[in-house]
């Protein structure tokens, strides 16, 4: 299929619908205007000058500019996401439908829907009136709107609405939408606007240096994360194929980064693991999907060295599914990257001289706000514990090396209790992890940490892997960078030298896979945020 991004045709394979959704090959479409104000669903930053100032000072100016850039794009890719009414041809049939629901780029000539949100009409049928019908029913449930709008089929909720009945219970209404209401901008033919004077852009060389290693990558998930922290660390990779649903963001990126295949379903471009010798694929899409990806690929080809991206399972199935993997000699790794941070592996260093049990303390200030209809919310993705605290569950695990017999879990915000948490981690050695999360605080440095280590006569205090404060017997010593690194390159250059010499050099596995009681918890926790939305 053939789709617009920044006045540039691109020509992607046409997504595969799951089995309870239905493909449009539209010919008309309508953008509905939607209650609320788009710039709620974007971050926003206090003192963004100053925010700017501090992030060039302390994390470069190259990690700067690509976080300049990924918030151009996240702006973007929120302004063009639509909630649409569509008419087409239905996908390997020549019956023709409406379908209604949120379509990431309406500029394309496929649009997927749930079927629940398709209804068969006539080809020549009066598309205005369904559109009327439909702003109409908008109108009196607003709330509708907005859940429909936000809903994924990865999200673990209902559809909030059925198209049949909406259009049955609103036939015999007479609509109170007149035709000059309908803004004539907002009723569309998809690349009417750039399909007669722009070329075709199928695919470019690869930027950059020429690949100096045989690895071939395959990429899922092209967001903001992958364009800042991955894909730049593996730039002497051959870029095979990029995967994304949001077929905007896979033609931009495979264009960009110059890969061979650009695809918006990981089952059509994992097959091709099956043809390449050296295959690589990093994983970095929607946390509930790391471990199934991770499946595929090694049905496909056993081969492949896997990078998934923290947290790679968020249910005790998948973390058995895991193991399984592992234990079938699967190359696996977890981009838990703070164990890599210069910083923090000269305190380990310092830990392992001593010896008795550690305590490690972590205060960490997390991303704040986050909109309640962010994907971090859903009730699959395991909460934000799995998605953001678990870096620090890693490091604990890092420095205590023992096994966990006990947690206790706490939370200040009875609305969003994994916002506020205090977990308690004891170990069979008498070590204890505790990790306190917030999102009050300071914002302007982002993700800040606070970790105190103590064993024996030792104690060390990072202060946002900036400084470090190491203190033993009578001796005092302050350690600083001026550039604050989490570790992410070096993550990546180990990852590449594992994939070069063939296998894993470590097990780079944290808590959730010794022992499994944690991950109950993030269950109970989903069950809470799974009623708070309903």
């Amino acid at each position: 299929m053939r789709l617009a991004f920044n006045r540039r045709l691109f020509e992607i394979p046409a997504p595969l619908p799951r089995t309870d959704e239905t493909i449009l090959h539209v010919s008309r479409y309508y953008r509905f205007k939607l209650p609320d104000d788009p710039k709620t669903r974007m971050f926003r930053f206090s003192h963004p000058f100053a925010k700017l100032l501090y992030f060039i000072w302390r994390e470069g100016f190259l990690l700067t500019y690509y976080k300049i850039r990924l918030a151009m794009l996240q702006r973007v890719l929120i302004n063009e996401k639509a909630l649409v009414l569509s008419l087409g041809r239905i996908a390997g049939s020549d019956r023709w439908a409406v379908g209604v629901g949120p379509v990431d780029w309406p500029e394309s000539e496929c649009h997927v829907f749930p079927s629940v949100c398709v209804n068969e009409v006539p080809a020549n049928c009066d598309f205005l009136k369904y559109v009327k019908m439909l702003t109409h029913f908008f109108k009196r449930q607003p709330d509708v709107q907005l859940a429909l709008y936000h809903y994924s089929p990865y999200a673990g909720v209902s559809v909030p609405l059925e198209l049949n009945k909406v259009l049955s219970d609103n036939h015999d209404s007479e609509p109170i939408v007149s035709d000059l209401a309908l803004s004539k901008k907002l009723l569309k033919q998809p690349l009417a606007d750039v399909v007669a004077s722009t070329p075709t852009v199928k695919r470019s060389r690869q930027s950059g240096k020429k690949p100096i290693h045989g690895n071939e990558l395959f990429m899922a998930g092209a967001g903001v994360y992958a364009y800042a922290f991955i894909l730049p660390m593996l730039k002497d990779f051959k870029f095979h194929s990029i995967i994304d649903l949001n077929p905007g963001l896979a033609a931009a990126m495979g264009h960009k980064f110059g890969f061979r295949y650009c695809d918006t379903d990981c089952s059509i471009a994992l097959k091709r693991l099956s043809g390449v010798k050296k295959p690589v694929l990093v994983v970095a899409t929607y946390h509930s999907t790391h471990l199934d990806i991770a499946e595929t690929a090694a049905s496909y080809n056993p081969e492949t060295k896997i990078m998934l991206e923290k947290p790679p399972v968020t249910t005790i199935d998948q973390l058995e599914s895991l193991i399984r993997l592992r234990q079938a000699d699967c190359h696996i790794e977890i981009g838990y990257n703070r164990r890599y941070a210069p910083m923090l592996q000269k305190a380990k260093a310092l830990v392992s001289s001593q010896s008795g049990p550690i305590t490690v303390t972590c205060i960490v200030r997390e991303k704040y706000g986050v909109p309640l209809t962010h994907w971090y919310y859903w009730p699959t993705q395991g909460t934000r514990i799995a998605g953001n605290l678990s870096h620090w569950i890693d490091l604990g695990v890092w420095f205590i090396q023992s096994k966990p017999i006990a947690i206790t879990f706490m939370a200040g915000s009875k609305e969003f209790p994994t916002d506020e948490p205090s977990i308690t981690i004891l170990f069979e050695d008498g070590s204890m992890l505790i990790i306190v999360g917030s999102d009050r605080g300071n914002a302007l440095r982002g993700i800040q940490e606070y970790i105190d280590i103590r064993r024996a006569d030792l104690t060390i205090k990072i202060d946002d892997l900036v400084r470090m404060e190491v203190q033993i017997n009578r001796h005092r010593r302050v350690y600083r960078r001026c550039i604050r690194d989490k570790g992410h390159a070096r993550m990546y250059r180990a990852f590449k030298s594992n994939c070069d010499a063939g296998g894993l050099r470590f097990t780079p596995f944290g808590i959730c896979f010794i022992q499994p009681s944690f991950i109950s918890i993030s269950k109970m926790q989903q069950s809470k945020a799974r009623n708070f939305q309903n």
